[in-house]
Parts: C-alpha cells; sequence; structure tokens
C-alpha cells in the first residue's frame, strides 16, 4: 500500500516535471528563478487541480458509488467550525464543577479537595472535543450526478445519502460559531425531514404535546408531537462546517436541476 502510494506520488511528481519543460527528477533548486520551497508549492496546487480535473476520487466514499455515477463535487467541512461547538460542553462542564467545587470548599476549607470536581469536569468536558477532532478526518461530503453523500463518522455505516430527486429545499443556516470561524451549514429538505431545521422550545407538559409546524415537502401546516420534532431535529443529516455554504447550495441546486 505504501510502495503503490508512493510510485503514484513519483509518477505524478514526473509528469509535473515534464510539464515545466524538465528532465527526470530534475530538482527545483537547479532552476535559478524558483525555490524549492515554492515549486513544492507548485506542484501541490498542480496535482491538486489534476486530480480534481480527472474526477480522481480519493475518497472514503468511492467504494458506495454506483459504476456510472459522476462525482459532481466532494468536500470536508472546516475542522475548527466542526470542533470549536464541542468546547460549549466543556464550558458547561466546567460551570458546574466550579459550582460544585465552591460547594465542596465550604464544607471544608481547609482542605483541596475542591480540586478535584474542577479536575473531574475538565476531565468529561474534554472528551467531546477529544471525539469531534478523532471524528473531523472521516467526515466527508459528496454530491454526484444522483446523489447527495453526507459521511458522519469512522464506521463505514455511518454514511446518509439520498436522491437529488428527493431533495425538495435546500436551507443554509449561519449561527454565531459559524460567523465567527467563517462557515456555515446546509439541510437537505426530504420527505423524511420535511421542517426546517431551526431551535425550537419544548413544553414541560409531556414531549407528546402537538405543536403547529410547517410542512416544507408537504407545503401546509401540521400538527406534530414534540417527541417527533425533537427527533427530528437531533438527527436531521447536514452539511457541517462549509466554508462557502451558499456556492454549495447553488451547485446541489444545479445538479438537482439537471437531473
Amino acid at each position: 500500500m505504501l510502495y503503490s502510494r508512493f510510485l503514484f506520488e513519483a509518477i505524478l511528481l514526473e509528469a509535473y516535471n515534464a510539464s515545466q519543460g524538465r528532465s527526470f527528477w530534475r530538482s527545483a533548486s537547479k532552476d535559478a528563478n524558483i525555490s524549492v520551497k515554492e515549486d513544492g508549492k507548485s506542484f501541490i496546487e498542480w496535482k491538486t487541480k489534476l486530480l480534481l480535473g480527472a474526477h480522481i476520487i480519493l475518497s472514503k466514499l468511492d467504494d458506495i458509488l454506483d459504476p456510472f455515477e459522476k462525482v459532481i463535487w466532494s468536500g470536508k467541512p472546516k475542522k475548527i467550525a466542526y470542533i470549536l461547538p464541542a468546547f460549549g460542553f466543556m464550558l458547561f462542564a466546567l460551570v458546574f464543577a466550579s459550582a460544585f467545587a465552591v460547594i465542596v470548599n465550604a464544607a471544608n476549607p481547609s482542605g483541596m479537595f475542591w480540586i478535584l470536581p474542577i479536575v473531574l469536569g475538565l476531565g468529561i468536558g474534554f472528551i467531546p472535543v477529544l471525539w469531534q477532532s478523532k471524528k473531523s478526518p472521516s467526515v466527508e461530503y459528496m454530491i454526484t450526478n444522483q446523489r447527495l453523500l453526507i459521511k458522519s463518522g469512522m464506521a463505514k455505516e455511518d454514511v446518509w445519502f439520498t436522491d437529488l430527486n428527493r431533495i425538495k429545499e435546500l436551507i443554509v443556516k449561519i449561527g454565531l460559531v459559524d460567523k465567527i470561524v467563517g462557515a456555515g451549514k446546509l439541510y437537505p429538505i426530504t420527505p423524511e425531514y420535511p421542517y426546517a431545521p431551526k431551535m425550537r422550545s419544548y413544553s414541560r407538559a409531556g414531549m407528546d404535546r402537538l405543536k403547529k409546524v410547517y410542512n416544507i415537502v408537504e407545503g401546509k401546516d401540521e400538527m406534530v408531537s414534540e417527541t417527533v420534532l425533537f427527533s427530528k431535529s437531533v438527527s436531521h443529516p447536514h452539511l457541517e462546517g462549509l466554508e462557502e455554504p451558499y456556492s454549495v447550495q447553488e451547485l446541489l441546486k444545479e445538479a438537482i436541476s439537471a437531473k
């Protein structure tokens, strides 16, 4: 596997040298007007354009594509936009631990036991951050001429996809964290997820209480239980951490229109 990857890179490098009018394995340092660093950057840009232009899919989603399925766009979330929301839980855990530490210190002012809740809170709060960091490299999005695919985790089963003709609307959401890091989310509206993604308040009267919600797919209001709304809101597949969400939205709309 490593040898194959090395050979592939070597072939690309030689093709790049040939495109620059150089002999086999000629070093950039022999060219008076270009540095090795500049040439390395040029090679990476050239390779990226070549792979994208030829639609070579170096992707974990490649295995589930149909033989005649053509990739229109693929991308990954902006890492900081994907991980940063997890720090919110850490902040919550730290505040809760600090309040508990005050109680412990009041009960035993001379002791140092108040440190334990702080350490425990930091440890628990850091778990989501570590999990998001580990999961981030596996998250991937893809638009083909037939489907929208979203890989949301490390397992092979963590892939959601839908045919383009089942997408009835596309909604971009840009929250406070997204504004800070320069990113956004894109939600596809399908028959399985027909409601607009938004923060909803849930009553204490029971999650079976009905609420009036607009069904975008059917174009009408309907009464839905808070249980269903909460489930749909939490599980709604979406493209998170997009650097240019509106561009991806337009691209996906064009793909839907062309199908």
